[in-house]
C-alpha cells in the first residue's frame, strides 16, 4: 500500500505534538490523543496522534485519494520546551527511520493548538507551514474516506 511521503508525514505528526499543550503548559507536553486534517499542498489528509508517557507518540495518517483510504503508521518520541516541540520519527509502517522536526507554537487554547514548521532535517520540508490540531477523546476515529474530502 503507498504511503505519504516523508514530507507530509513528518509535517502532520508535528502539528499533532503542538496541539497536546497549553501555552502555559511550562515545558510539559501533555499526553492525550489529537486530530488534524490537510498538509501541505494536499487538503486530503487526516491524522490521529496519540502521545503517551515518557515522551513516546504513535500516529495514523489516512490520506483520501478518490474516496479510497491510503494509511501510514508512524511513532517515535516528542519532546517540548519553551513553546517548542521536537519531534523524532522512529519508524514508518514498522521500518526503522530516523528524523527529526521542529514546530513552533503560535497559539493554544488547550483545545486547539496552532504552531509553524521551524526546522527540519529533510530539505523538502515545508518550513514556514502552519498547522492546527485539536484534542479528541480517546474513543475518536479517523473520518472514512468517503465522508471527508
Amino acid at each position: 500500500m503507498a504511503r505519504p511521503t516523508r514530507n507530509h508525514g513528518a509535517a502532520v505528526l508535528a502539528a499533532l505534538l503542538l496541539c497536546a499543550a497549553p501555552a502555559n503548559a511550562a515545558g510539559k507536553f501533555p499526553i492525550g490523543d489529537w486530530y488534524g486534517e490537510g498538509q501541505p499542498g494536499d487538503p486530503n489528509y487526516h491524522w490521529l496522534a496519540h502521545y503517551k508517557p515518557g515522551g513516546v507518540f504513535e500516529i495514523v495518517f489516512r490520506h483520501c485519494i478518490s474516496g479510497k483510504a491510503l494509511d501510514d503508521n508512524e511513532g517515535g518520541t516528542w519532546s517540548y520546551e519553551n513553546g517548542r516541540d521536537r519531534i523524532s520519527t522512529l519508524h514508518i509502517e514498522g521500518e526503522a527511520t530516523h528524523y527529526v522536526d521542529d514546530y513552533e507554537t503560535i497559539s493554544n487554547t488547550g483545545r486547539v493548538w496552532k504552531y509553524r514548521m521551524v526546522a527540519s532535517l529533510n530539505a523538502d520540508a515545508p518550513i514556514g507551514f502552519v498547522f492546527t490540531a485539536v484534542r479528541v477523546d480517546a474513543s475518536f476515529v479517523l473520518p472514512q474516506c468517503d465522508m471527508s474530502s
